[in-house]
């Protein structure tokens, strides 16, 4: 019985394709950040907005607090000192051009989006789509607020 047994040239093909898949595993597993960043904005403006969804600003009580369903448009980015996630992109553009980072966001009880500072009434409902711009090594990266319905996407 005769051992037929490997030769050099397959041995190095072999190497070769496993350092090709191995390149393109080490690739795979770089840190997303733009990516984890976008979807740590979005959760925080989610959980606003679902606040807001069950805290009817609009019957008068002399617990009312106006704060419940708003969120500074600055405040998007910030992590709480204890929890363990960092924030590594900026805050690139903010369509329309007169918010900035101190502008505050509300939501009303059906979710729909108000630029009044807290008092959710119809005459402050923002009359087109409010995108946020965020960077991180020259890619960015749009989320959008649907005037209309409050509805939050990324594109």
């Amino acid at each position: 019985m005769k051992k037929e047994a490997f030769t050099l040239l397959e041995l190095i093909f072999v190497i070769v394709i496993i350092g090709i898949l191995s390149a393109v595993a080490v690739n795979s597993f770089k840190p997303h950040y733009l990516r984890n960043d976008i979807n740590f904005v979005l959760m925080k403006l989610e959980e606003t907005r679902y606040k807001a969804i069950e805290y009817d600003k609009s019957r008068p009580s002399s617990d009312l607090n106006n704060t419940i369903g708003c969120i500074k448009i600055g405040d998007l980015s910030n992590t709480d000192s204890d929890k363990a996630y960092t924030f590594h992109s900026q805050l690139d553009s903010i369509e329309p051009s007169n918010l900035d980072t101190n502008s505050t966001l509300c939501f009303d009880t059906l979710g729909r989006v108000h630029k009044d500072d807290n008092k959710t009434r119809l005459d402050s409902l923002f009359t087109q789509n409010i995108i946020l711009t965020y960077k991180y090594n020259k890619k960015e990266t749009n989320l959008s607020i649907d005037y209309l319905s409050g509805n939050i996407r990324i594109f």
